[in-house]
C-alpha cells in the first residue's frame, strides 16, 4: 500500500479538509488559515500518533455515521501497536454523528483530540462533528 505522507501529500489532504472553510469572500480566509494552523499544530503535538505512525488507510477500524460506513477517515498504527483514527466531516452544511469502532481492541479506554480541543479527553463513544471539522480518537 502506497501513501503520500510527504509534506506535499499532507498539504493536499489538508486542502481537501479545509475546502468547506473556504469562502468566496476574502473575509473568510483568516478563519480558514487559523483552522489549518490548528490542524497542523495537532499533527505536530501528536506526532507519534499521526505523523511517525504507520499509515493503514482504513484497516483496523471503522467510522460509522448514523450506523452506516463513513469514508473520510484513516487509521495510523504506532510502533507500540496502539492506533489513532483521524476522521473528518467533508460536508459544507451538515453535522454528522460519528462512532469509531476499533477492530480487535483491548478493553482499554480511548481518548479524543481535535484542533479545537487539543488536550486529550476521554472518548464519549460518539461525537457530533460540524461541517469541515476533524477529530482523532486515540487507543489507550
Amino acid at each position: 500500500m502506497d501513501a503520500d505522507l510527504s509534506e506535499g501529500g499532507w498539504a493536499a489532504w489538508l486542502y481537501d479538509l479545509l475546502k468547506p472553510h473556504v469562502h468566496r469572500e476574502l473575509g473568510g480566509m483568516p478563519n480558514t488559515m487559523n483552522y489549518g494552523r490548528a490542524v497542523d499544530d495537532l499533527r505536530h503535538r501528536y506526532r507519534e500518533w499521526i505523523w511517525d505512525a504507520e499509515f493503514r488507510d482504513a484497516l483496523g477500524a471503522k467510522v460509522l455515521v448514523g450506523g452506516k460506513p463513513h469514508t473520510a477517515y484513516t487509521v495510523f498504527h504506532r510502533k507500540d501497536g496502539r492506533r489513532a483514527v483521524a476522521f473528518a466531516n467533508m460536508s459544507d452544511t451538515e453535522h454528522i454523528h460519528c462512532e469509531v469502532v476499533l477492530e480487535n481492541a483491548p478493553s482499554g479506554g480511548r481518548h479524543l483530540i481535535s484542533p479545537e480541543e487539543p488536550d486529550s479527553k476521554p472518548w464519549p463513544g460518539k461525537l457530533d462533528l460540524a461541517p469541515g471539522y476533524v477529530a482523532v480518537v486515540l487507543e489507550s
